[in-house]
């Protein structure tokens, strides 16, 4: 997961905005179809009584963010309107503004 999330970066160096938002979803639905298994095995160990904490996806969220900033700055999509978003992604975003 790491992988993909650092790949934004690398695709926003050498592609337009349009271009390396693609390449870096396609790139998170293959690594999500890869491991469709796993992120049910996940769910399960991160659900049962006295289990660990869920894992972070932070890396993947920045990376995201990253694209869809780079795009909205190009002109490629229109900016995200935080009525649109449900309540607890409108409060991950808040919060992200406040760093």
């Amino acid at each position: 997961m790491r992988q993909v999330a650092e790949s934004a970066a690398e695709l926003l160096a050498d592609r337009e905005p349009e271009q390396a938002l693609r390449a870096w979803m396609d790139r998170l639905a293959r690594f999500a179809m890869t491991k469709a298994g796993l992120a049910d095995a996940i769910r399960q160990a991160t659900s049962a009584p006295g289990g660990p904490g869920r894992p972070a996806n932070t890396p993947v969220l920045d990376a995201a963010a990253l694209l869809l900033r780079a795009n909205e700055e190009a002109g490629t999509i229109r900016p995200a309107s935080p009525r649109r978003l449900p309540p607890r992604h409108r409060r991950a975003l808040a919060a992200r503004s406040a760093r």
